[in-house]
């Protein structure tokens, strides 16, 4: 059975989206969904995950485990054996009463005895009455209650010589079942019954079976949940041992991988791995920061709105009567309405066909500006980013932006910089798989700057800004190319960071700030970048990215969105 699948290949890459920022691994992030599962846009889970068929397999052990009690189990067995034993015990009391106290010549059954204790002479007498006297001994104890282990006494039994041939094809059909008994009986010792139904030996029997394959399952949903293929566990099994709700969510689960694949998010390589497309990393990165273009200079054609109407770029639905001057940009719907209402009541009477136009019957959209913008993302990739998620957090910012310079804004020119103790030009492909630089100290905000600088003074486009994310606090520097640092920031780092900014400033950028800390002394020094620069910072916490502070110095305006 293979029902549709719930959700759309776009609703599966939304809910993969974090995971795979966390990790920056595409197969831990969607082993990730087969673990935990679906849901829904309402967070309602639709397709059960891996964890949650292990626990049912839990929860029906426990069930079984709850439900029935063991005590009985091998209650026929025992009733049987003691019978056997007891017969055997009255056969070998009989011959040692013969045996006591006569010699060999008066003892009646001398053939029973020598079966079980073999030739008896008389010297060895004595020595052939102790060992019955043992074996009347060991009956005994097995024949007492407290004895629990039957596989031990039966196995006690596997050689002996019945003095009864009766009673040896009786032991034989017994300890025939032997190795189902002694399964059985390491199954209850793994397994405790505590329940008020007592099981038959049976029922044990097949209880017995149906845990193993449930522990089978388990076994192959652990591999799975480690990174196994899903492919490998059986529908019909999972069906048989759990129901239909539970094999529709692995038929649906296999499906996962397919729909990604079919819609182009992720592709297969040589070595059977998924990995995202450039489609994949667009769709994870469906988000809008459209606020850090909102008070650009106009300039060249491109397509960021400014604050002022006038000629050029796309059309807005806000329109007006024209006026002399304006772009003769005509909205045709309104315009044939105005002249049908002014013939109407200057003439009394149905308009007729054709209309004439009058200037006053026109009305035209009002487009906006549009501008180019060179764009540099500096990502502070720094050690002190793994505290409280800053630098998933900073991905998740970094991600959205990409995306939405490259579908809304792709006349823009888009650069990226990773900045720890030194500073290096990134790939944009790159951005999602994108981790801490470990092993080395420092965040060093100058080295960022410096090479954001460089890479912006080669573009000629008139509007060029920064985009810094970070956590706020430079602790490095280069120093006649000497790198230095200290924690907590030296004054010497912190002067030269600052110079930086006044250099980008004079050469028209503008630095817009995104700081994953509320913390005020780590706030002042982005406030000061942001006095000298007359840029911007949108402070942010890793829990809540999507309400921040904006400071704006251009506008001298905060707001909180």
């Amino acid at each position: 059975m293979q029902g549709p699948f719930p959700l759309e290949a776009q609703d599966i890459m939304g809910q993969l989206a974090d995971l795979f920022l966390e990790s920056s691994d595409f197969s831990w992030a969607l082993n990730m969904m087969l673990r935990k599962g679906v849901v829904d846009d309402k967070g309602k889970k639709v397709v059960l995950g891996i964890d949650d068929l292990i626990q049912q397999i839990k929860a029906l052990k426990g069930q079984y485990l709850e439900r029935y009690n063991s005590g009985e189990v091998f209650a026929e067995h025992w009733q049987r054996l003691y019978q056997i034993l007891n017969k055997e015990l009255h056969s070998v009391r009989q011959l040692l009463d013969q045996l006591e106290g006569k010699d060999l010549k008066s003892i009646a059954n001398k053939e029973a005895l020598e079966k079980i204790l073999g030739p008896i002479s008389g010297k060895d007498l004595v020595e052939k009455l102790r060992r019955l006297k043992g074996i009347e001994s060991i009956l005994r104890t097995h024949l007492a209650p407290r004895w629990r282990r039957l596989t031990s006494v039966l196995n006690n039994y596997k050689n002996h010589s019945w003095t009864i041939p009766k009673l040896r094809a009786e032991f034989a059909l017994l300890i025939a079942d032997l190795e189902n008994i002694s399964a059985v009986e390491n199954f209850l010792d793994r397994h405790k019954f505590k329940g008020q139904e007592y099981l038959d030996y049976l029922r044990a029997l097949r209880l017995k079976e149906e845990f193993g394959r449930l522990e089978a399952l388990d076994k192959l949903l652990q591999k799975v949940r480690k990174g196994a293929r899903i492919g490998e566990i059986d529908g019909s099994v999972v069906k048989e041992l759990l129901g239909e709700e539970a094999q529709e969510a692995i038929e649906q689960l296999k499906q996962i991988a397919g729909l990604l694949e079919e819609a182009g998010f992720v592709a297969c390589t040589d070595d059977a791995k998924l990995q995202l497309t450039p489609k994949g990393i667009r769709e994870i990165g469906q988000k809008a920061l459209r606020d850090i273009f909102s008070t650009l200079r106009k300039g060249r054609l491109g397509k960021h709105t400014l604050n002022h109407k006038g000629a050029g770029g796309y059309l807005l639905e806000d329109r007006k009567p024209y006026q002399f001057g304006d772009p003769f940009i005509v909205d045709l719907t309104p315009t044939l309405i105005n002249s049908l209402s002014r013939q109407a009541r200057d003439y009394l009477h149905q308009p007729s066909l054709p209309l004439t136009l009058s200037v006053k019957d026109f009305e035209v959209y009002q487009p906006q500006y549009l501008t180019r913008c060179s764009t540099v993302l500096m990502l502070d990739m720094s050690w002190s980013m793994t505290w409280e998620n800053r630098f998933l957090a900073a991905k998740k910012v970094a991600i959205a932006l990409h995306n939405l310079l490259k579908t809304q804004y792709p006349r823009d020119a888009l650069y990226i910089v990773g900045f720890y103790s030194t500073a290096r030009e990134l790939k944009v492909e790159d951005l999602p798989y994108l981790q801490i630089h470990a092993g080395s100290y420092g965040t060093n905000m100058q080295a960022g700057l410096k090479v954001s600088g460089r890479l912006l003074a080669r573009d000629s486009n008139p509007n060029k800004q920064i985009i810094m994310i970070t956590d706020g606090e430079p602790t490095a520097h280069f120093e006649k190319g000497e790198l230095f640092f200290q924690y907590p920031p030296a004054q010497d780092t912190l002067y030269c960071t600052l110079s930086e900014v006044r250099r980008c400033t004079r050469e028209g950028i503008t630095i817009t700030v995104f700081m994953l800390n509320s913390d005020d002394y780590l706030a002042e020094f982005v406030n000061k970048i942001s006095l000298i620069n007359r840029g911007r910072a949108f402070y942010t916490t890793p829990d809540n990215l999507g309400k921040y502070l904006l400071i704006d110095y251009i506008t001298n305006k905060r707001k909180q969105i």
